[in-house]
């Protein structure tokens, strides 16, 4: 929860500096949101399947194995990373035919540009030293990785955009040279790990039937990373309809905010369905399913007070100094904060306890050798639920005379709160087919 809360904070800290410098620094960075997916998507899907990968071969003490993983995964940087920065610098010559306005258009310009190139060539470099060190449960290493980068971003956000003036471009230059203080503890780690690891009888000698280790990694990379692209298509979708809307560079800071204040709140969530993993590992074979099932629902009980002690607080009684800090700093002097952009603050309860059980209880399709289950509840909810939704509710609510951000939001808690009622019951009813199973062969034998 540590670890993850504070990876997080990348984006959000990046979030409180542009503030101080304007609304369309602030909408810049609530615009690269589905950019940021994407580059999420690619990390997690590669470090999963790497990790998942290396951590059968050092379990079967294949040190050939190992070795041809290795390499795998510095043929596949070698190609990806070039084309990412090619890609992202591709993006001068997007933002125009976006449709935004003009303030917002040159900072995002800026930001996603600074990102898109440098995040492939100091990002993606720490997903060996990252999984290595996973691969031999060291996770208070990953944990305080993670803390130290975060709290680089910090001072490094303060040096450039207070001491040398640099603005959004300054924002984005920390966010990718502080990826160099994770990646170089990381590495530190992974040395001494593999170090320790070398023994005299440690390799058992070629395994039989491997497939080629960068097939391999892809293979298992692909699961791993649907979900986070299919949020970076609804976020396109998102920022789309943004666009359209009145005073655009107001509604995409706004829906940034919230976004950003909600993730935070469901991060300790996203963290427990990480450990679902090998906790359903362990226990599912013992056949301890009952004790499964309370764990999970006192998890869901733990994680749902958390996002309310964050969310109902800040959403209602701190909902408009929260607003004024984010939305009414820097170059908007004079700016006063309407009641709709106050409203969508009001929905962060609501939209917490509705995307929970489906960010907690997803995994456990993919724990349960049932990867099939969860790709259906991912497309049900990205592409079945969320798209007309979140369409529908922006001119449902004009329509009514409400604002159109808030029927956007409306829709999109309805199809988190639809995905998470069937992944709750599609989950509950694999275990508890289970348990009939196990009863039945227990009372079999």
């Amino acid at each position: 929860m540590i670890s993850f809360t504070f990876r997080f904070l990348f984006s959000f800290v990046d979030l409180a500096y542009a503030s101080v410098l304007g609304r369309d620094e602030v909408a810049a960075i609530a615009f690269y949101i589905p950019f940021n997916a994407v580059y999420i998507a690619v990390w997690v899907g590669l470090s999963a399947g790497f990790t998942a990968s290396l951590s059968a071969a050092f379990g079967n003490r294949d040190e050939s194995r190992i070795k041809s993983l290795k390499k795998g995964i510095m043929r596949i940087f070698f190609t990806l990373i070039p084309c990412l920065t090619v890609l992202g610098g591709s993006l001068y010559f997007l933002v125009p035919h976006l449709g935004l306005e003009p303030g917002l258009a040159e900072a995002f310009q800026i930001y996603g540009m600074t990102l898109l190139i440098g995040l492939p060539l100091t990002g993606f470099w720490s997903i060996y030293p990252d999984s290595v060190v996973k691969a031999h449960h060291d996770t208070r290493s990953t944990m305080f990785a993670g803390l130290l980068a975060s709290v680089t971003n910090v001072l490094l956000n303060t040096l450039f955009v207070f001491a040398f003036g640099m603005g959004i471009f300054g924002i984005a230059l920390a966010t990718v040279l502080s990826r160099f203080a994770s990646l170089g503890y990381a590495s530190y780690r992974c040395r001494a790990l593999e170090h320790a690891r070398q023994t005299p009888d440690y390799d058992r000698g070629p395994g039989a039937g491997y497939s080629s280790p960068v097939r391999n990694i892809l293979k298992l990379s692909v699961p791993a990373s649907l979900t986070y692209a299919l949020t970076a298509g609804e976020g396109a979708v998102i920022n789309r309809v943004l666009i359209s809307m009145p005073d655009s560079t107001l509604a995409i800071a706004s829906y940034g905010v919230y976004y950003q204040l909600l993730m935070l709140s469901l991060m300790p969530a996203v963290a427990s369905s990480v450990a679902l993993l090998p906790y359903l590992g362990r226990f599912v074979p013992e056949g301890r399913h009952d004790h499964i099932r309370n764990d999970l629902g006192r998890t869901m009980g733990m994680v749902a007070i958390f996002a309310l002690l964050f969310t109902f607080p800040t959403g209602w009684f701190f909902a408009r100094p929260v607003a004024e800090f984010f939305l009414a700093q820097g170059d908007t002097a004079g700016f006063v904060l309407d009641d709709g952009n106050l409203q969508v603050l009001r929905f962060l309860p609501l939209a917490a306890l509705a995307a929970l059980p489906f960010l907690f209880m997803r995994p456990v399709f993919e724990a349960l050798q049932q990867p099939r289950r969860g790709i259906q509840v991912s497309i049900l909810r990205f592409v079945v639920f969320s798209l007309p939704l979140l369409v529908g509710g922006r001119y449902a609510a004009e329509a009514m005379g409400f604002a159109p951000l808030s029927g956007m939001i409306c829709g999109l808690i309805l199809a988190s709160g639809a995905a998470s009622l069937m992944t709750w019951s599609m989950a509950n009813r694999i275990l508890r087919n289970a348990a009939a199973k196990d009863a039945q062969a227990a009372s079999r034998a």
